[in-house]
């Protein structure tokens, strides 16, 4: 049985988010390897003290409800059509449905990423990128009962 990494070395292999998507921590990465002559130390082990440890913290708060929190507020206040006056994005009033895990510019380019996918199920199905979610519902009703019509026909 292969042993499991320390927690230091799976802090350091955990994807971080960048602007155009996912990379690797860069912690520990060179010449130096495990092993190495007696009395050597990492290179740059006191330059990167504590992030690791700074790092799961920030990723135990990071869950999907606090990601899907902050989409949500985000959306009433600051995308909706139907937004009610005085109903304006608040730092403070984010950071504490978010619980401080995300900033406002993650949360958008989250919203931009699902606008894009939403748009592209749409011309998947041909359908045009203005349906509302009723009519996106009533198109999926009919096209499972012309499917389940044609299963049946079928067997």
């Amino acid at each position: 049985m292969k042993p499991s990494p320390s927690p230091d070395r799976r802090a350091q292999n955990r994807p971080r988010q960048k602007t155009s998507g996912w990379q690797k921590l860069p912690i520990g990465r060179g010449s130096w390897r495990a092993g190495g002559t007696p009395g050597s130390t990492r290179p740059r082990d006191e330059l990167y003290a504590g992030v690791g440890d700074a790092y799961e913290k920030m990723l135990k708060k990071r869950t999907l409800t606090n990601l899907y929190n902050g989409l949500v507020y985000y959306r009433q206040t600051v995308k909706s059509a139907t937004r009610q006056p005085g109903n304006h994005f608040m730092q403070a009033e984010f950071d504490k449905v978010t619980r401080r895990s995300v900033t406002r510019e993650q949360i958008q380019e989250l919203d931009d990423i699902h606008t894009a996918l939403d748009h592209a199920v749409l011309d998947a199905y041909g359908w045009p990128p203005t349906l509302t979610d009723e009519e996106i519902l009533e198109h999926l009703l009919a096209l499972n009962l012309e499917r389940a019509a044609t299963d049946t026909d079928t067997r």
